[in-house]
C-alpha cells in the first residue's frame, strides 16, 4: 500500500464486508416493511448500491492518473 488511495479501497472492501456479514443483517431482519418489501431486502439493496456506488468514485479517481 503505497499511496492514499490504495488504503482507500482496502477501507472500502473492509466497510463492504461488515454491511453484508451476518451481524450487521440481523440487526434488519425484522417484520417491518417498506413499500411492501421485508425491511432487510431493502437493507440488502441499498448496501449493495452504496458499496456499487463508491467503487466507481473510486476507479473514477484512479483513472485520473496518479
Amino acid at each position: 500500500m503505497d499511496s492514499p488511495r490504495s488504503a482507500w479501497i482496502v477501507w472500502l472492501a473492509v466497510a463492504a464486508v461488515l454491511l453484508l456479514v451476518w451481524p450487521g443483517l440481523a440487526l434488519f431482519d425484522r417484520e417491518q416493511r417498506i413499500a411492501g418489501m421485508p425491511l432487510l431486502y431493502v437493507y440488502v439493496f441499498v448496501a449493495w448500491l452504496l458499496i456499487i456506488g463508491l467503487v466507481r468514485a473510486w476507479m473514477r479517481r484512479a483513472g485520473d492518473g496518479d
